[in-house]
């Protein structure tokens, strides 16, 4: 059986998730909560750096390099 479409701030079922413009919130105030937790710094995504990337982080950290170099 196929599970209903939940909120992931509220955990409040879903309507019709592809109709909902604030999806995959049930609401502007869950799509808030969750932007405000990135902002925050409350999620994280994490992977090991390779030696290269390691060391790009630790110039640009002692202002060896400019954000703006990197794209």
């Amino acid at each position: 059986m196929i599970q209903p479409q939940t909120c992931p701030i509220c955990e409040k079922a879903m309507k019709s998730s592809k109709e909902e413009s604030q999806f995959p919130f049930c609401s502007k105030r869950c799509r808030d909560i969750d932007l405000l937790r990135w902002s925050n710094g409350n999620y994280v995504i994490e992977r090991n750096l390779s030696p290269e990337e390691a060391a790009m982080m630790e110039a640009m950290e002692n202002g060896e390099i400019p954000p703006d170099m990197l794209d």
